[in-house]
């Protein structure tokens, strides 16, 4: 006999879907108004919230292919949005950092992202936005 799911079927499937709904219309508003590819503002996103990220560290977390991260790194550094620095402590590897003209492109691209988590929450009332921010973080932390 198959186990019930608490809530209905398969949570990874459900996970999957309400990030797609989330990521899809987001990253089309971003292309459609600042030119840049998925992977490109993932990069730009992943650098602001943690300067000094390496190209590696970012496709652990955003668990992007290498080559599409890599090829996001050089087309940003070349627009001139985020600049390489050499790692102290590893001479052959190279952190990121965003320029000024970056960030002033992530302060636009938070905007973009502030109006997609409204949609996301919308159905859910005040008691279970804060319930679900704070599960969301926990499984973050986790």
């Amino acid at each position: 006999m198959a186990s019930k799911v608490v809530g209905g079927p398969w949570i990874g499937l459900r996970i999957s879907v309400v990030s797609n709904r989330y990521t899809a219309p987001l990253y089309a508003d971003i292309e459609r108004r600042y030119g840049l590819l998925r992977d490109e503002a993932a990069v730009l996103i992943a650098v602001a919230n943690d300067e000094g990220s390496s190209a590696q560290e970012i496709v652990e977390h955003t668990g992007r292919p290498k080559n599409t991260i890599s090829r996001a790194v050089r087309k940003l550094e070349t627009d001139g949005r985020i600049q390489r620095i050499s790692d102290r402590e590893d001479g052959r590897a190279f952190k990121l950092r965003l320029t000024a003209s970056g960030r002033t492109l992530f302060e636009q691209l938070k905007d973009c992202c502030a109006d997609r988590d409204k949609a996301l929450v919308a159905p859910l009332n005040i008691a279970e936005r804060t319930e679900f921010d704070r599960l969301l973080t926990k499984l973050f932390e986790a």
